[in-house]
């Protein structure tokens, strides 16, 4: 089973309204942990409460309100194929190996 954790990284409001966010999904299946992080514009004005009284929770809940369920289901089903078939990192091809010490 794959537990999804979507959470909010920076906000973008005007005169105290939300705008956009910048969210991370993250995606694991108790052996592998896969995340990504995007964008989000709202398309309508979700807030219905003072600025300060705004959780982290209630923007994730006004942006999948907001979203077409394509775009939630999009974002997880990338995340779900990437566990699946695990890539492992490799340095990029500028990196300079250092030396190591040995005891």
């Amino acid at each position: 089973m794959i537990n999804y954790t979507w959470k909010i990284i920076e906000v973008f409001a005007e005169n105290e309204r939300v705008k956009k966010v910048r969210y991370s999904c993250d995606a694991n299946n108790d052996i592998n942990r896969v995340f990504t992080e995007g964008h989000y514009t709202f398309k309508q004005d979700q807030q219905n409460c003072d600025y300060n009284q705004i959780t982290e929770k209630l923007l994730v809940h006004w942006m999948h309100l907001d979203m077409a369920e394509s775009e939630k289901v999009a974002i997880e089903s990338n995340l779900a194929k990437q566990l699946e078939k695990p890539i492992a990192p490799s340095n990029p091809p500028w990196h300079v190996e250092t030396f190591k010490v040995t005891l």
